[in-house]
């Protein structure tokens, strides 16, 4: 899952406020690293994270780990949310129950209760999806509204100092 944080018409408006352009140049980079750094906290923030101990001996927390600011640029800044993790979109969205059954072996191992147990099928229940990053997103306008805020607030005083 990726979200792209994107600006457009940054560079007409510069046109237009003259002197400005040059505190909005200075800054939009910055801008924009402020903003995909706040979405990567509050997503890390709101990430479900797993209580059950794995076979492969990894810590939960994956999926939280697994959030990250890829990329920023004059242009947008990029999140990535579940980059390497099979299990996303479904903790996200949710899935369907299904008849588990071993594709290599003869029995299925997992551990239930401390101890291991093997079973030649398992029938899994499925989920809800958490809507974690849509939640964030909802919520995050409130986080965007205060940057946008601030970087206006250097406008002013940028227009101010200039007069």
């Amino acid at each position: 899952m990726t979200y792209n944080i994107t600006i457009t018409g940054l560079d007409e408006t510069m046109e237009k406020m003259g002197f400005l352009s040059d505190y909005i140049r200075k800054n939009k980079k910055t801008m924009l690293l402020n903003m995909s750094q706040s979405l990567k906290a509050e997503l890390r923030a709101n990430a479900p994270v797993g209580s059950q101990e794995r076979m492969d001996g990894k810590a939960p927390g994956g999926l939280k780990r697994s959030i990250e600011v890829t990329a920023v640029s004059d242009s947008g800044a990029t999140v990535v949310v579940g980059q390497g993790i099979g299990y996303a979109a479904a903790v996200e969205a949710g899935a369907k129950g299904r008849v588990i059954t071993p594709r290599l072996a003869r029995v299925l191992a997992f551990k239930k209760g401390g101890s291991v147990v093997f079973a030649p099928r398992v029938i899994w229940p499925g989920f809800k999806g958490s809507f974690f990053v849509k939640k964030t997103l909802k919520s995050f306008v409130k986080t965007l509204d205060s940057i946008l805020r601030k970087w206006s607030d250097g406008m002013a005083r940028a227009w101010n100092g200039a007069k």
